[in-house]
């Protein structure tokens, strides 16, 4: 693609990028764009376009290449945010602060993504940009589903935003899965199940992008009990990614996928999608580190490798301590408690089990708090 100096403009990077990011899938062709706004900022000595150009550089690696992008995010933040405050640069500064987010994000700190999405939205607020601030509004429900927030809280949280955003359809698609994985928590599994269709139906007419992933329904579908429904969709996601050359949530994808394919009693296949989990996934990408070892922590106690799955499923816990994602940190305990019975160390299994119900409990997931329950019975009387 060519430009003259003159075409390198705030609005021909942020309008030609948006379009290439739009499409689901042209991640090479956004990175393309990038890269040449970026050239020709830095040979304008424009350093408010060549930051605002690095920062959308940043965003899109996050995608591709997530590790090196989190290690320069946080080098690239620091020069950024004095630039774009000298400038004035509302724009900037929103964009910078949702890089910050999804790091924050990756790194499994929901409270801190929701907070810089926050001021993400804010930024956007004063910049009178309402379609990013749409985009960004429609991500803190996946912080509030996550996070520490209570369901109850959580739900209406989530219902203000909706009902802000009630003329966007493309947010309503983002919104209401993360709004039906609260209800499923609470074993509203029907609910859970309409607001997913709602969403649907909005992705038929509108089209799938590269956030249309499938982990809410799959979320969904696993508290539900049905772990094929759950295959189905990530199945369909994660060819989709794959064909998109998308690696973050692929990653994520690959782990989910063990795991409903695990709970159907397939464990060979299993194996094979954690091993292309732990492939695609980023060291930084906390909440799928945890996903893919878990997982194959069961598989290998299964095949009598005991020693090998326990430390597996200790490893998924400690990197899960490091989140402030309750239902993740009580699904790792979990399975280390399952691991622990299989070696008939029911005392340890026990310990593990009570921390997962003080987790979900705090969060307001019943069903994971029942399913603890249901553990914890048959270990009886310990």
């Amino acid at each position: 693609m060519l430009y003259d100096y003159g075409a390198v403009t705030e609005a021909s990077v942020r309008e030609e990028t948006d379009a290439a990011l739009a499409e689901a899938g042209r991640l090479s062709e956004a990175a393309g764009i990038l890269a040449e706004a970026r050239r020709l900022a830095d040979a304008a000595g424009d350093e408010r376009l060549e930051a605002r150009a690095h920062i959308e550089e940043l965003v899109l690696r996050l995608q591709v290449d997530p590790g090196g992008a989190i290690a320069e995010a946080r080098q690239a933040g620091v020069r950024a945010r004095r630039t774009f405050e000298e400038a004035g640069d509302e724009l900037g500064l929103c964009r910078l602060s949702y890089l910050q987010a999804e790091v924050h994000w990756l790194e499994g700190r929901a409270a801190a993504a929701e907070e810089a999405w926050g001021r993400a939205a804010s930024y956007a607020r004063r910049a009178g940009d309402h379609r990013r601030l749409a985009g960004i509004l429609a991500w803190i429900p996946s912080a509030v589903l996550f996070g520490p927030t209570p369901v109850p809280a959580g739900i209406r949280r989530c219902e203000e935003i909706r009902q802000l955003l009630r003329g966007n359809l493309r947010a309503q698609s983002e919104i209401l899965p993360a709004l039906g994985g609260l209800h499923a928590m609470t074993g509203r599994f029907e609910s859970a199940r309409e607001l997913l269709a709602e969403s649907d139906a909005i992705l038929e007419e509108l089209g799938f992008t590269i956030h249309s992933a499938p982990e809410w329904a799959a979320f969904i579908a696993l508290l539900a009990g049905d772990p094929a429904a759950a295959e189905r969709r990530l199945r369909a996601g994660y060819e989709r990614l794959a064909a998109m050359g998308e690696s973050q949530l692929r990653s994520t994808t690959a782990a989910l996928l063990a795991r409903a394919i695990y709970e159907q009693g397939r464990y060979d296949e299993a194996y094979t999608f954690t091993e292309a989990s732990a492939e695609a996934a980023a060291l930084e990408d906390v909440v799928t580190q945890i996903g893919w070892r878990a997982v194959r922590g069961r598989i290998l106690v299964g095949q009598g490798r005991v020693g090998e799955g326990e430390k597996l499923a200790r490893e998924a816990v400690a990197l899960a301590e490091r989140t402030d994602f309750p239902s993740d940190r009580g699904d790792a305990l979990l399975d280390l408690a399952e691991v622990l019975r299989a070696s008939a160390r029911l005392e340890e299994a026990g310990a593990a089990l009570r921390r997962a119900l003080s987790l979900y409990e705090r969060k307001g997931n019943l069903v994971g708090a029942k399913k603890a329950r249901s553990l914890l019975a048959e270990l009886a009387p310990v």
